[in-house]
Order: C-alpha cells, then sequence, then structure tokens
C-alpha cells in the first residue's frame, strides 16, 4: 500500500503546468494557449473575462509580456487576447509585441484556412505539487501512529 502511495505521489509531483501565471486586480491566473480558427474557438474566445473589457485584456497582454511564448506573426507577437466588437465578422485582438516590447492591437477576420494561437485564462489553484506533499506527509503520519498504535498493543 505505501509503495502504491508514494508511485502515486510522485505522478502528481511530476505534473507540469504548461502556463504562465501572472497577477491581475489582485487574482492570479494561469494564462495558457489554444490554436485554432476564429470560428472553432469561438465559444472558448468569448467565455474569457476580458471578453467584453478591452482594457482588462491590456492588463492581461502587459502582464503576460512573452511569458506565453510568440507563435502569431511570424514570432514576433504573442498570443492573441480575443475582445468582442460590434461589427462581426472582425473581431479585435490586443497582443504583446515582442519586437516592439509593448502591447498592440489589430483587427482579423474569421478566416477558416488561417490558424491563429490565442490565449485564455483560468484562476490560478493551490500547485499540485504542495498540495501532493502536504497529503503526502499526513499519510505517512497516519500510516506511522498506526503502527504505533500496533506495537503498543502486542
Amino acid at each position: 500500500m505505501l509503495k502504491t502511495l508514494l508511485a502515486v505521489t510522485c505522478l502528481m509531483l511530476s505534473m507540469a503546468v504548461n502556463a504562465a501565471t501572472v497577477t491581475v486586480g489582485g487574482i492570479d491566473y494561469d494564462v495558457s494557449t489554444v490554436s485554432g480558427t476564429v470560428g472553432d474557438l469561438s465559444d472558448t474566445l468569448d467565455d474569457q473575462i476580458w471578453w467584453d473589457d478591452t482594457e482588462l485584456a491590456l492588463e492581461f497582454v502587459t502582464a503576460t509580456g512573452v511569458l506565453a511564448g510568440t507563435p502569431n506573426s511570424l514570432d514576433r507577437n504573442g498570443p492573441f487576447f480575443a475582445v468582442s466588437v460590434d461589427e462581426f465578422p472582425q473581431w479585435l485582438v490586443v497582443f504583446y509585441r515582442a519586437d516592439a516590447m509593448e502591447a498592440g492591437s489589430g483587427h482579423i477576420f474569421d478566416d477558416p484556412m488561417i490558424e491563429r494561437t490565442f490565449a485564455i485564462a483560468t484562476v490560478s489553484q493551490v500547485p499540485l505539487p504542495a498540495a501532493g506533499w502536504l497529503f503526502m506527509s499526513a499519510l505517512i503520519g497516519l500510516v506511522g501512529k498506526k503502527r504505533l498504535s500496533r506495537q503498543s498493543v502486542g
């Protein structure tokens, strides 16, 4: 049982998070990326916290910088943070311009032939390694207590 517990704990600790963690408005977010066409990703993009707020999108862009890489426009621009606009089928995007080291913006069209990389964010959770260590130490303590109680009874 102890070997199984240790194997599961090691597996939990080895899981890597593929995201940049940024703080915006006092809240930590994991910003990661998804790739696809605007049409394919429309539901995901309009679920983002910055969807109706260009200023908030710019805060995320500034906080993220190049932490999420530069996957767009021949590796010069960070992931696109899509923002809603009234003139569909255009989409406003804000992004980090690595070559100019500043935020940029532009309009893109829903072209089914062009795949782009977009940012998505989730509220950061308690880091898994810390939770794993805490869980493991508690279980080791319980196993030790059980062994001690068996020895004192026998």
